[in-house]
């Protein structure tokens, strides 16, 4: 059933009946939820059209507003569920992120509701790098997307084109200042589970200044992760206005193997930042000639979107992971 607006008449906010929906293979949002709420009932599970807003008002006015109840999901009351037949990018179970914590209004009795703030959603990445003793390196990322993540990721690898998937590599080592090729393995981008697992493997060109001393970056952001969750969270110095602060859950983990007699001279020290948000570590270790990298991060707040108040008091701890973040391993060649 394709999404198609139209608007004649009162087609702008009445829905058209289930029967006329499947029938000619197309509708709005409204449209979708009408048909999958008589679907449900056909299978004996009780369900309500959900009304919300699908763009940035996390509040309802006081004053009733056509436009801002833009878009109908469906609610299933004996599970607690919203499902939104139309979001294309997200698996069965779970809402895109715009609809996290929003108020809504339950269409068959009219109440009001509050859509959950929080899903389950992790990432987890293991980056190696093998690096030779002239500075060049072979390398491998592993991602793996759970929860709400999984299907986001795997319906953009599956929709791009196996061309441009061979580009995938050079594209996000130009944006770390590498130069190198690299394969992207895609994974099952068939499958319908809450984890998807991707990899990127290949060579850098220059990696590190060897013989040296050089440094090596301790983060390496292959399309998402921990840094970049930090990083978009901090992005500005000063907020003047709510925003959205969704929930993070990330693991990361960088390797090194260094070259026969490489030296490190020198290792970042381990940060632990804890405080009402936040759960943020990260460890440095070194076992023979591989180099370890650990971090983790978990961030919850009791709502979808945090206040400028917020923002400063959590400032501060974001400070202390940026800085950790731009540490380096500072080693010496043979």
């Amino acid at each position: 059933v394709r999404y198609v607006g139209v608007y004649l008449g009162p087609g702008g906010v009445v829905p058209h009946a289930a029967a006329s929906v499947l029938a000619n293979r197309y509708g709005d949002c409204k449209d979708h939820a009408t048909l999958l709420e008589a679907l449900l009932g056909s299978a004996g599970i009780d369900s309500t059209v959900a009304l919300v807003n699908n763009g940035d008002a996390y509040r309802l006015p006081e004053v009733p507003t056509l436009g801002v109840l833009n878009h109908a999901i469906v609610y299933v009351p004996s599970l607690q569920l919203y499902l939104d037949p139309t979001a294309e990018s997200v698996a069965g179970g779970f809402l895109p992120p715009s609809l996290l914590g929003k108020p809504a209004v339950l269409a068959r009795s009219g109440e009001f509701a509050m859509i959950p703030f929080f899903q389950p959603a992790r990432s987890r990445t293991l980056t190696r790098f093998d690096i030779r003793p002239d500075g060049s390196s072979a390398f491998r990322v592993t991602r793996t997307s759970s929860g709400a993540q999984a299907e986001p990721y795997r319906r953009v690898v599956r929709a791009t084109a196996p061309s441009e998937r061979e580009r995938f590599v050079e594209r996000m080592l130009q944006g770390l200042g590498h130069e190198g090729r690299g394969v992207l393995e895609p994974g099952d981008t068939d499958s319908v589970g809450d984890d998807y697992t991707l990899s990127f493997r290949g060579a850098s060109d220059s990696f590190a200044q060897l013989p040296g001393p050089a440094g090596l970056a301790t983060t390496y952001n292959f399309w998402g992760g921990l840094g970049d969750a930090v990083q978009a969270f901090a992005q500005e110095p000063e907020r003047r206005q709510e925003f959205v602060c969704p929930a993070i859950d990330a693991e990361d983990e960088l390797q090194f193997s260094l070259p026969k007699r490489a030296r490190v001279l020198a290792l970042p020290r381990a940060v632990k930042v804890e405080d009402a948000n936040f759960a943020y570590r990260s460890r440095y270790e070194r076992r023979g000639a591989l180099v370890t990298v650990k971090r983790q991060l978990k961030f919850r707040h009791t709502q979808a979107t945090c206040s400028p108040a917020d923002y400063r008091r959590m400032r501060p701890a974001l400070e202390r992971m940026l800085r950790d973040l731009r540490t380096q391993v500072v080693v010496k060649g043979g």
